[in-house]
């Protein structure tokens, strides 16, 4: 039986990219996936269904009727082309993921307000620009961090040093971000195969929430994003904990309107990774 306070906690969570890497599925067999996850017992995880502009008219042929969510991936130099690929797929596509290249992010998020209009955007930048990022989408007035919590390679995945500072930056600013990559486990462990720390995405959801709720030190979220057992957290109906710090539920709810989503390619590695822990 899984706690409510997970529950709440997860809600939504995933973003599923199955045709990206590694997964990089066939269109086809990812719109199957997740056509299955909407329907299934995945449902209460799941969110969006994220997709490259480029393939946005293949899509509209695979769910024409359906009433699902999606992501829409663009690179900031082909804004324009992506803007108007989804006007024409339609008011499903809500919510646009650019990844930023060029100049200011502020001067470009100035200049794209009217165009990204309704919807949701996430602007990816290297880590080492986030803190401009944060303050762009600050002085604009719109916008959220989308943060690259993994890859293919060791060099793609943050230490826990620079995600915890994210957070913490996050936090204080009130900018909301969600994550991708990398996220297929709940707790973070050592990779042999990448030679590489992978980050754990309850980690990360409970050094959101914990940050959100109570601001502590860096150094104390810091420990929560490192943290590899699982022992040191607890999840009730009433809320979580994670040694000295308490989240109640209601604080749980408002701060994943902070922490939104992660991206993943599989749904399957994450809810095997709660059941191996016992909460499915």
């Amino acid at each position: 039986m899984m706690p409510r306070s997970l529950s709440v906690l997860l809600q939504g969570a995933i973003d599923y990219a199955g045709m990206f890497p590694p997964a990089k599925l066939e269109i086809e067999a990812a719109v199957e996936h997740f056509v299955r996850y909407q329907a299934g017992r995945e449902r209460w995880i799941v969110s969006r269904f994220v997709v490259n502009a480029a393939r946005l008219e293949e899509l509209s042929r695979l769910v024409s009727s359906e009433p699902y969510r999606f992501a829409v991936v663009c690179e900031s130099g082909r804004l324009d082309e992506a803007l108007a690929q989804i006007r024409s797929f339609g008011g499903r596509a809500d919510t646009i993921e650019i990844k930023f290249s060029g100049g200011g992010v502020r001067e470009f998020l100035a200049a794209n307000a009217a165009g990204l209009s309704g919807l949701d955007v996430y602007i990816e930048v290297p880590i080492s620009q986030l803190n401009s990022l944060i303050l762009a989408i600050r002085e604009t007035g719109y916008g959220k961090v989308k943060v690259r919590t993994g890859g293919l390679q060791s060099d793609a995945f943050p230490s826990a040093d620079e995600l915890s500072k994210l957070v913490c930056e996050c936090a204080r600013a009130g900018v909301p971000f969600k994550a991708t990559a990398g996220l297929h486990h709940p707790l973070r462990h050592f990779d042999a195969a990448l030679g590489v720390w992978m980050h754990g995405f309850l980690n990360l959801f409970a050094a959101a929430c914990i940050a959100h709720a109570h601001n502590p030190a860096e150094d104390a979220v810091n420990k929560i994003v490192a943290e590899q057992e699982f022992e040191h957290f607890a999840f009730a109906d009433d809320g979580m904990r994670y040694k000295e710090y308490w989240v109640d539920i209601d604080a749980i709810a408002a701060a994943r309107k902070f922490v939104i989503s992660f991206g993943s390619c599989s749904v399957d590695e994450p809810l095997e990774g709660l059941a191996a822990l016992g909460y499915l």
